[in-house]
């Protein structure tokens, strides 16, 4: 068996911070833990801001990439 997993990001972002809104589409489980990488840094963890909100409050540079 196949599992289909999709998961949808919303993205809102300036030079200090990246906010991401993710919802589990297929709405199996809860996500626990979000981390991003920026084009400088290693993999930094996220906090939970509110429900299904993350935020990192960091200049991450170009191009995050979520985990």
């Amino acid at each position: 068996n196949q599992v289909q997993r999709r998961i949808h990001f919303t993205v809102s972002c300036s030079s200090i911070f990246i906010s991401v809104l993710i919802s589990n589409v297929a709405g199996a489980r809860d996500i626990a833990a979000v981390k991003v990488k920026g084009s400088r840094t290693g993999w930094v963890p996220m906090g939970r801001n509110w429900g299904k909100k993350w935020h990192i409050n960091a200049d991450l540079i170009t191009n995050p990439s979520i985990q």
